[in-house]
């Protein structure tokens, strides 16, 4: 899962090894390896220490190409959403036009096959050029880089089918060219061929690494697409710098900040308990509503509390055959003539939801969810249908309810910062059951005249024009109601009604 910060899944992390595994090696047996996207990348390595300089340079270059990358595709973005009168069918024909007059310019920004890329690679590219010098290489290259981000911002920009993977390849390749260009224009006996050929596959994976906002994930693709197993020392380097200085404007605006952030993981505390514990922890052993298969209706209704809607196990010895609830009942009652003829076998559903004593909570309740019941019966896997007690959706809520506010004071306790929000927390919950729209709740010093005396001693709400509705006391707990005859000290705090003119 993609986030802007570095974040793992770590729950998905063996399981998409595993899965990538088995799925590549599947994929590979039937189709073949092929021939890797760049030829005579498995032969490059990282050899010299030095070499670390080029590469040292090349990260943040492809963090900074990055960056123009996802400008130039916001601001395609921009420029589509302000053309109000536009038909939104015609935008993508506009974008592909532009792109083509591009295209008119350097054709190889249309390269959807990397032949501009690979030629470069070994070389062919300065054979059968007409380009002289190596400044003239340094321009093409540099111009091919930003007219590519340009034109994909273009088609992509403006609605058009395709993505961003394959042109941030192709970008990250022309600018690692580029700068083994540069280089040997500068140095021109310093930098020899094969750094010159290595700058390019570890280019493309910078650039990735910086606009999907994926280092590793950038460093395992790109060698394996390139071959390139020779340079993973430089791929680390180049991913992590290009990250780094690109991250904040990545490529895909769907991406969260944080797991902390993502919808999938909102509910997790809450999950946590629920996956932690057992139904075999909560189940109501001695369940006091069970009945016999042959029970009579109005045994069962004499043993109907008032108030209540309970659910009758029907047992025939100890097996559960049937649940019996209050609306199963009520349809009977409509039918006096049947009341006296009918037993719990009659009236029972068969149709059971049943659950099992080592399944957790949040397997329990999604059956709960999806059967719309309040209880569920427990029995046991080795005797089917075996009764051990019943399960009821209050008892679920209780105990994560209890396991919440248990959190909740640990998380007051280990961080005192948060204490003022729950402090002010307390207050709103006061104000909602005790204000008019025409009051407002008030944190109130205690005035010198009252200090040493009680709320009742200085008759405070005469001489004050105020009502006093809790004391809070120094370490920031309320006293709701106050008590009228604590000595008020310079420490407490008077939350006060104050009347709004």
């Amino acid at each position: 899962i993609l986030y802007r910060e570095p974040e793992f899944e770590s729950d998905a992390i063996v399981a998409s090894f595993v899965a990538s595994v088995i799925g590549y090696s599947t994929y590979m047996g039937f189709l073949g390896y092929g021939e890797p996207m760049l030829p005579g990348a498995d032969r490059l390595i990282f050899a010299q220490p030095w070499e670390l300089i080029p590469y040292a340079i090349l990260g943040p270059l492809c963090g900074s190409v990055s960056i123009f990358f996802a400008l130039s595709l916001r601001s395609m973005e921009r420029v589509i959403k302000s053309l109000r009168g536009v038909p939104r069918w015609l935008t993508p024909a506009l974008g592909g036009l532009a792109t083509g007059a591009l295209a008119c310019i350097l054709p190889q920004v249309m390269d959807g096959q990397y032949k501009f890329i690979r030629a470069a690679m070994t070389g062919e590219l300065f054979t059968n050029a007409t380009l002289t010098g190596s400044t003239a290489w340094v321009l093409l290259f540099g111009c091919i880089v930003l007219a590519k981000c340009v034109a994909t911002a273009l088609t992509v920009g403006s609605g058009a089918s395709g993505g961003v993977l394959g042109p941030s390849l192709f970008i990250g390749g022309a600018t690692g060219a580029c700068l083994g260009a540069a280089l040997q224009t500068l140095y021109p006996g310093v930098v020899g061929e094969p750094l010159r050929q290595a700058l390019i596959p570890v280019g493309m994976a910078g650039v990735l690494a910086a606009g999907m906002r994926v280092p590793i994930a950038a460093l395992v693709m790109t060698t394996e697409m390139t071959g390139s197993y020779g340079l993973v020392v430089p791929l680390m380097l180049v991913c992590s710098s290009a990250y780094v200085v690109g991250r904040r404007w990545g490529l895909n605006h769907e991406q969260v900040r944080t797991a902390a952030d993502s919808p999938a993981h909102a509910a997790d505390a809450v999950i946590h308990i629920l996956e932690s514990k057992t139904v075999a922890g909560l189940t109501d052993h001695a369940w006091p509503l069970t009945a016999t298969p042959n029970m009579g209706l109005r045994e069962l209704v004499e043993r109907i509390q008032p108030g209540t809607r309970p659910v009758f196990a029907v047992l025939d010895n100890d097996r559960i055959v049937g649940l019996i609830s209050v609306p199963d009942i009520q349809r009977i009652m409509e039918q006096p003539a049947l009341a006296d003829a009918l037993i719990a076998s009659d009236m029972m559903t068969d149709r059971l939801s049943l659950t099992h004593p080592d399944r957790n909570l949040y397997q329990a309740l999604e059956t709960l969810r999806d059967e719309n019941h309040d209880v569920l019966p427990v029995v046991t896997r080795t005797h089917p249908h075996r009764f051990l007690g019943m399960l009821t959706r209050e008892r679920i809520f209780e105990t994560v309810k209890h396991d919440i506010e248990e959190m909740h004071r640990q998380v007051l306790r280990e961080h005192t910062g948060l204490v003022a929000m729950e402090q002010e927390g307390q207050l709103q919950q006061l104000a909602l059951g005790v204000t008019p729209r025409k009051e407002k709740i008030q944190r109130l010093m205690v005035p010198l005249q009252a200090l040493g005396q009680s709320l009742r001693q200085s008759d405070f709400a005469n001489q004050f024009g105020v009502q006093v509705i809790a004391i809070e006391h120094p370490d920031g707990s309320l006293q709701c109601p106050p008590d009228p005859d604590l000595p008020l000290q310079s420490a407490h705090r008077l939350v006060a009604i104050v009347h709004q003119a």
